[in-house]
């Protein structure tokens, strides 16, 4: 088996090696030789965008780092409640884990990348987000929908968040930095857990510095070579009040959590349409989990991940109708965990590869091949020592009829042990006229059981099984667009999506054993509306309508049994008003009634979250005051798990642009 992956591996690398080679032309190659129509956008354009998402008919979208500034986001999380209108479940503030909701499905049933790389715990399946750097992100994409056309991957069942951190950048040098604190409103509470009220406290004077932030870094470029590096380091108390089970006001304790990133990169724009880029990155995290609300067995918890990756694009292979994208990326994680029970200790270590091409075949016909193979070696005292592969190879052909129609067949063949599994998709999009499209979406989706899942070791309490089949699953969504750049844009969407096979942990006699019994149907519909009404006003408002049913077990539709976690009713909005050198967002975020397990004997109730962020810039300084959860809500996303209530966060940040020696 190990040669085999060496020959895959192999293959790869001298595949690009090809590309570099066939490159190496003679004469001068006219810019305008390689500019061709893309599709049905009518744009110079290349279909394949590196690190990017491709766009064709899925429901995408897309916040630059213009966008997400205005937000003063705390955390990626922050980005996507506020941005995308995402519902999350979350342990907690800063730190604390949390995992996305789209379209109903969450945890390791959306796929998240950076930079186009999937990462993805193969022992949990899910991944942690807290642990992303918030002042790293270039731009985030967000794709509705499973089986997207350009990666389905394992997992990618709700949709997927692809987290862009690097970009080639414009000549010259920048230098930034800020830094802020975090405090959160202060109160009178009860020390102590469970039912225990002692003597009445307030908040201590070192509450008022409870969470800073700091981050610093430049990019360097001279058109053609580019270099930037990033470090961040986030310190938090999470010393906040809040409600326990019995509505008595506490003070969060064992929760303290600090952490550091620090990243590089080189982006190369290299002759004949070739870009490459090589970056590296390290995070490390102290952290001190207190557990649910009443739990007297707080953990240790320590993070350590480095990653490199190397990209390169070609968009001329020997002609200006092929090009090609390459990305191989190493990524190491350690997790080791320390609590009343004792001591465990989890390392993966993955490589990842992926190559694909794109052929011109006519004006109206373009085809894209690629293929990907993903090998992980865990060694945790847990699961044991094992390695995993994972990969397939895909074909997809884009049909641009009249500059009007797009139709476009996508098959994947990932691997199996046993056989290839087939993963199909067709999307297309109508232009109606000059304002109007409409998009349809039919797809297969399906996930790969985490090692956990799989070879969690038996004992007392918890077994795996290593018999579980992949979940999988079908769907589609309706979606119609309306853009009008100088008034408003609109999308309205409708979809459904239902999943068998859905791997369930399920108490056996006092031990849990995850087994393939679940089924659910999600039917939903999601709009969004954007005005422009000058440039100083402008608002953003979404709303999400989701119903989810447990179809197993003698269950059906009619039952009426939701999906745990799953809000009915999502709605966000946002308004900014911008003058010459700063603005203002209010932006805010609704979550109905969630039920807390699937026999819907619980349930968490409504909440409404509400939000201001002022910015001012004065020179090459910008001031920033922001205020979450502004109307100071106690509330859960998770049982047992408080959020933060109000805050208040004050910071500066600097910025130093320079294109040549003569002007900023």
């Amino acid at each position: 088996m190990k040669k085999k992956i060496s020959y895959i591996l192999l293959f790869l690398f001298v595949s690009i090696s090809g590309v570099i080679a066939d490159n190496d032309l003679t004469g001068d190659v006219s810019s305008d030789s390689f500019n061709y129509e893309y599709l049905l956008l009518e744009e110079d354009a290349t279909p394949l965008v590196i690190y990017g998402v491709l766009q064709s008919g899925q429901d995408t979208q897309v916040m630059e780092r213009s966008e997400i500034d205005a937000l003063n986001p705390a955390s990626v999380s922050d980005i996507l409640t506020r941005g995308f209108n995402l519902s999350f479940n979350s342990n907690g503030a800063t730190g604390n884990k949390s995992s996305v909701n789209i379209r109903g499905l969450s945890g390791a049933r959306v796929l998240i990348l950076v930079d186009g790389v999937p990462v993805n715990s193969p022992q949990s399946g899910d991944f942690d987000i807290s642990t992303l750097d918030v002042n790293s992100i270039e731009k985030i994409e967000v794709v509705k929908g499973g089986s997207d056309t350009k990666y389905a991957y394992s997992g990618a069942m709700g949709g997927l968040i692809n987290i862009v951190t690097r970009s080639g950048r414009k000549k010259g040098f920048t230098f930034y930095g800020s830094s802020s604190n975090s405090f959160y409103y202060p109160d009178f509470y009860y020390p102590g857990r469970a039912t225990v009220v002692g003597e009445k406290s307030f908040s201590k004077w070192f509450d008022f510095f409870d969470t800073q932030r700091l981050n610093t870094g430049f990019s360097l470029s001279s058109g053609s070579v580019s270099y930037d590096a990033s470090f961040s380091l986030n310190r938090a108390g999470n010393h906040y009040i809040y409600r326990d089970d019995y509505t008595i006001k506490r003070r969060l304790i064992n929760n303290e959590i600090w952490d550091f990133n620090v990243s590089n990169g080189f982006v190369f724009n290299l002759p004949y349409y070739i870009t490459a880029s090589l970056s590296g990155s390290f995070y490390y995290a102290d952290r001190n989990i207190s557990g649910a609300v009443n739990s007297d067995n707080p953990g240790k918890q320590f993070d350590y991940k480095g990653n490199g990756q190397f990209s390169l694009k070609a968009d001329f292979v020997g002609s200006d109708k092929v090009f090609t994208e390459f990305i191989t990326n190493y990524n190491h994680s350690t997790i080791e965990w320390t609590d009343s029970f004792g001591y465990s200790k989890h390392q993966i270590d993955s490589v990842f590869a992926v190559n694909r091409w794109g052929f011109i075949i006519t004006d109206w016909v373009t085809l894209n091949t690629g293929s990907d193979i993903t090998v992980d070696f865990i060694n945790s005292n847990m699961v044991g020592t094992l390695y995993v592969i994972n990969g397939g190879g895909s074909i997809s052909a884009d049909f641009n009829i009249n500059k009007k129609v797009l139709i476009t067949p996508f098959l994947k063949l990932i691997y199996n042990p046993k056989y290839p599994v087939p993963i199909p998709k067709i999307s297309s999009v109508f232009i109606i006229n000059d304002f109007v499209r409409l998009k349809a979406n039919f797809f297969r989706v399906f996930r790969v059981p985490s090692i956990n899942d799989l070879y969690w070791p038996s004992s007392n309490y918890a077994k795996g099984n290593p018999l579980l089949d992949f979940e999988d699953g079908f769907g589609g969504d309706f979606i119609v667009e309306f853009v009008n750049n100088r008034l408003f844009s609109a999308e309205s969407s409708l979809y459904s999506n239902y999943i068998q096979n859905v791997i369930q942990w399920q108490n056996n006699n006092g031990q849990w054993i995850p087994n393939n019994t679940g089924a659910a149907l999600f039917i939903g519909s999601g709009h969004t509306l954007k005005t422009l009404f000058s440039k100083y006003f402008y608002c953003t408002a979404q709303y999400e309508f989701l119903l989810s049913f447990i179809v197993s077990d003698g269950l059906t539709v009619l039952s009426d049994k939701r999906m745990p976690y799953k809000p009915v009713h999502t709605f966000g909005f946002s308004v900014t008003g911008d003058w010459q050198s700063g603005h203002v967002t209010l932006s805010g975020n609704y979550q109905s009634e969630r039920f807390t397990n699937s026999t819907n004997a619980g349930f968490l109730n409504p909440v409404f979250i509400l939000d201001l962020d002022v910015n001012q810039t004065v020179h090459d300084f910008t001031f920033f005051l922001s205020f979450k959860n502004m109307l100071n809500l106690y509330y859960f996303l998770i049982e047992d798990y408080p959020m933060p209530n109000g805050s208040v966060t004050l910071g500066v940040s600097y910025r130093f642009s320079k294109s040549d020696l003569k002007s900023k």
